[in-house]
C-alpha cells in the first residue's frame, strides 16, 4: 500500500495532468523526502519508494521535456504528525510525539533545527514559476537543513 500511494499515485496523477499542463505551460512539483537519498530513513518500502521517485521525475522530465518541467523538493525531518515507519501499524506514533525525537533530528543537521511545513513552501513557489525556474526541470531541491553534508565526526555544539 505504501509503495503504491508513494509511486503509483505519483505517475497516476502526472498521468491525469499531461494534457492540461500542456495547453496551460504548467510543471509538476513531487514531494520526496531526503530518505530519497540516503539508506536508513524509514524503512524498506519508504526508502525505496523515494528513490523510485528520484527516476520517475528524471525519466518524465526526460519524456515531457520542452512542453513540461518536472521537478521535486526533498524535505528533511519537519514537525508534523506524519507517523514512524518502522511498524506500519496502528502503534505507530507520530514522529512529533517521540519524547526526544526534536532534539535528536535537530542535532542531526548543520543547521541545528527541524523544519516546519512552511520552511519548504518557498522551493515550490520557485520551482512553479517559469520566469524565476523556466530552465530548471529534473532537479531536486533538498530542504533538509544540510542532512547531506553532515559529518560522521563528533556533533557540532549547539548554538546557545
Amino acid at each position: 500500500k505504501l509503495f503504491a500511494t508513494n509511486v503509483q499515485g505519483y505517475l497516476l496523477g502526472a498521468q491525469a495532468s499531461i494534457a492540461a499542463l500542456r495547453q496551460t505551460g504548467g510543471s509538476m512539483i513531487f514531494t520526496l523526502s531526503n530518505s530519497a537519498f540516503y539508506a536508513g530513513g524509514g524503512g524498506i518500502l519508504y526508502v525505496t519508494a523515494k528513490h523510485a521517485l528520484v527516476g520517475m521525475i528524471r525519466q518524465l522530465a526526460y519524456e515531457l521535456a520542452p512542453d513540461i518541467r518536472v521537478n521535486g523538493v526533498a524535505p528533511g525531518a519537519t514537525n508534523t504528525p506524519m507517523k514512524s515507519l518502522e511498524g506500519l501499524n496502528s502503534r505507530s506514533v507520530p514522529l512529533n510525539q517521540i519524547p526526544g525525537f526534536e532534539d535528536g533530528a535537530a542535532q542531526a543537521v548543520p543547521l541545528q533545527r527541524i523544519a516546519e511545513p512552511e520552511d519548504h513552501t518557498g522551493h515550490y513557489v520557485l520551482l512553479a514559476s517559469r520566469e524565476n525556474a523556466g530552465l530548471t526541470t529534473a532537479t531536486i531541491i533538498h530542504s533538509d537543513g544540510g542532512w547531506e553534508i553532515r559529518s560522521a565526526g563528533p556533533a557540532r555544539p549547539r548554538k546557545a
